[in-house]
């Protein structure tokens, strides 16, 4: 899965770039995201080998609707990018292939390297952590920025410096609310324990 993470961190669960090849003819690469309504995503080839033509194209959540037109504006050997503001809150799928006419160029010069960023905030600072028990797709907010949770808990979140309030609400649980200090340049980490709303059975 990738996530925007800042490239000079190592987070279980997230990756901000993958590698890929082609490998046979007609191959398709899917990845998925999580994204959050109203920011704005660039997903970028880089990297491409001389006989690498990629093209993008982004899916909804059922990762079966389009979400935008096949991106193609680029030749062989060159890179390529799309921006996209996504609608609401989900893990959203991109599909990445060879450009109409080099569907059967594969193997050896084929490679290429992708890439998630957000390009329209300027954060320097970073929020790491694990909401437990594990819960998938919970809104962790600080009022300035918002993450997902990713299946196993864990959630990377962009953000400025300074100190904020941390809330993650999620059905069945008590609402969570704690402060955190976001330092410059810095990961400040969170493990969150969410406590049960429903009271034990007599």
């Amino acid at each position: 899965m990738l996530n925007d993470q800042d490239p000079n961190t190592s987070i279980e669960g997230y990756e901000k770039s993958q590698a890929h090849t082609f490998h046979k003819a007609g191959d398709e690469d899917w990845v998925m995201f999580p994204a959050l309504a109203g920011k704005t995503y660039k997903l970028s080839v880089n990297n491409s080998g001389f006989k690498s033509d990629p093209s993008i194209r982004i899916y909804g959540t059922d990762g079966a609707t389009p979400m935008i037109e096949e991106v193609d504006d680029y030749g062989a050997g060159e890179g390529e990018y799309v921006e996209w503001r996504c609608p609401a809150d989900g893990v959203y799928y991109a599909r990445v292939k060879q450009a109409t006419g080099s569907e059967n160029v594969y193997g050896a010069g084929t490679q290429y390297q992708l890439t998630l960023t957000i390009p329209t905030a300027a954060f320097n600072g970073f929020i790491y952590g694990q909401v437990a028990p594990a819960v998938a797709l919970a809104t962790v907010s600080t009022g300035y920025g918002s993450a997902l949770t990713l299946p196993n808990g864990y959630f990377f979140m962009p953000h400025v410096a300074g100190t904020f309030t941390l809330t993650v609400n999620v059905p069945g649980y008590a609402p969570y609310s704690a402060a955190v200090t976001v330092g410059e340049l810095k990961v400040a980490t969170v493990n969150i324990a969410l406590t049960s709303s429903t009271p034990p059975s007599a």
